[in-house]
């Protein structure tokens, strides 16, 4: 079978696909009882020096039985050999496609990203609209600064973060887990998750 490993040689920049930085997290996918998947729609370089997702990658990966991984926009080269090939974008440390993830939470910077949002959930086996998508989808969650004005996006995202991230992901995973274990469809998780304050 076609591996990702397959392509990366082929692009210009393969480190920004690969994870493995110094520090980063490697937790048990499997081992996991919530799994978060950290987007951020622009390209490795910017995002990497975001402060805002290393707070959330280390504040979720301190927490016993919950999982954070990254995920970047691909650049174009990366982006056209992945749909020739029929391949998924996947996250970094565990190399597993974004619909795998329970939750995808993207950051907001500017405008100007939402068209790649829309992208990466295409690319990561998503559906791109909130309506289209089934039990078993992940739970698509923005937060950051354009999030304070959220109607634009509302057809694609399922719960917004409004306010410092840092303090409600936890609080927010932390419900999931609960509601995911009795049982509860996934309308009704979004529809409990949207009840708590700043979401």
């Amino acid at each position: 079978m076609f591996k990702i490993n397959d392509i990366l040689y082929k692009v210009k920049k393969p480190y920004q696909y690969i994870g493995s930085e110094y520090s980063c997290y490697n937790k048990d996918f499997d081992l996991q009882k919530v799994k978060l998947v950290l987007a951020f729609p622009d390209k490795y370089e910017i995002g990497i020096s975001n402060l805002g997702q290393k707070i959330l990658y280390d504040r979720v990966n301190s927490y016993e039985g919950f999982l954070a991984d990254r995920v970047y926009a691909p650049e174009t080269d990366y982006r056209e050999l992945l749909i020739e090939n029929n391949l998924n974008l996947q996250s970094l440390e565990t190399r597993h496609v974004l619909s795998d993830f329970d939750l995808i939470g993207f950051s907001l910077q500017y405008e100007l990203a939402y068209p790649t949002v829309l992208e990466m959930l295409r690319l990561g086996n998503i559906e791109v609209c909130s309506r289209d998508r089934k039990e078993g989808s992940p739970i698509v969650i923005a937060g950051g600064p354009s999030c304070f004005n959220p109607k634009t996006m509302e057809d694609f995202i399922d719960l917004f973060l409004i306010g410092d991230g840092e303090e409600l992901i936890l609080e927010l995973m932390k419900k999931y887990k609960d509601l995911k274990e009795s049982g509860a469809a996934r309308k009704e998780i979004i529809k409990e998750l949207s009840n708590t304050e700043g979401i």
